[in-house]
């Protein structure tokens, strides 16, 4: 990472003043960025070790699937609750899409272990009573 910054820093020596300061800046953002996601990271995962998370489990009776071009929102419901989510995402939780991979589905039995409605922990069961990870 150092070595990196030492290249940038030699590149950005014959590059116009506008170019320095926009990479000044989009390095200060991508700091801040990181660093409250660090934090939210840091967050959930106290809630969890402290036991203050909610569980849910149950079928998965709605899902709403992004086609490959889409941009946007999945969403699937479990117990009347719907949960929404982008693997465009930054933030901590789950959020794979089905075109990513997800083995989320209609019939699918869950079990989710929840920090302010963020999913922290995911269980998926062929059958209720056998939950797998």
């Amino acid at each position: 990472m150092i070595g990196f910054g030492l290249c940038l820093g030699l590149f950005l020596r014959r590059a116009s003043f506008v170019r320095r300061w926009a990479v000044l800046i989009f390095g200060i953002a991508w700091t801040a960025v990181i660093g409250v996601n660090v934090g939210r990271y840091c967050s959930l995962e106290a809630a969890v070790s402290k036991h203050e998370y909610e569980k849910v489990e149950g079928l998965i009776t709605e899902y709403h699937a992004l086609e490959e071009r889409q941009h946007g929102m999945e969403s699937f419901v479990v117990n009347e609750q719907q949960f929404k989510f982008s693997d465009g995402d930054v933030a901590p939780g789950f959020k794979l899409s089905r075109r990513r991979g997800s083995p989320l589905d209609v019939g699918t039995f869950v079990s989710m272990t929840l920090v302010d409605r963020t999913i922290v922990r995911l269980e998926i069961c062929r059958a209720p009573g056998l939950m797998t990870r």
